[in-house]
């Protein structure tokens, strides 16, 4: 008998996240769960795996640095994966435009679409195998922006708009 794939979850250690982890591990999902917070995920990790019949892999992982996103991939190439929850994201600062920090405006340009984008590349070829989906969470601040979020907001347009683009790519 094939052992069950896996869905990835990013930013599994707390919030949209480690809900969509407690939801799937009841209708019986294993997990790959990363984040940055590594004593959170294990904590997370024991639960799942003591309240349900999965499998739960935890990864350390600081989505804003690429190469621990790339050798994260690198060690689980042997794993299936049925499905991607491209979660982790963040809005960081309210000032107006001007006055924000650019170390700000970088953190979640890294993180909300750099790391976005490159876990949705890099997982695709484990989905086409498995005929899986991805599905990357957005923030209804993609569509309404807010006073002090323009980068925040445009992060999430992006999230938004790739969404779409990616559909056509792999959907037709």
């Amino acid at each position: 008998m094939e052992a069950k794939p896996y869905t990835l979850i990013t930013g599994a250690s707390a919030g949209i996240g480690k809900a969509c982890a407690e939801r799937l591990a009841t209708q019986g999902k294993n997990l790959l769960l990363i984040a940055r917070r590594e004593e959170r995920l294990i904590q997370l990790k024991e639960k799942l795996e003591a309240e349900n019949e999965i499998s739960v892999l935890a990864y350390k992982v600081d989505l804003s640095n690429i190469s621990e996103i790339e050798t994260f991939f690198q060690k689980i190439q042997s794993q299936q994966i049925e499905a991607l929850i491209n979660n982790a994201g963040f809005a960081l600062g309210k000032e107006s435009f001007e006055d924000y920090s650019w170390n700000d405006f970088e953190q979640m340009i890294d993180v909300n679409i750099k790391a976005l984008t490159r876990v949705a590349q890099l997982t695709i070829p484990f989905l086409k195998k498995t005929q899986g989906h991805i599905v990357n969470l957005s923030s209804i601040a993609g569509s309404e922006a807010y006073e002090g979020g323009s980068v925040y907001c445009g992060t999430k347009a992006f999230v938004k708009m790739i969404s779409r683009a990616l559909r056509i790519d792999l959907a037709g």
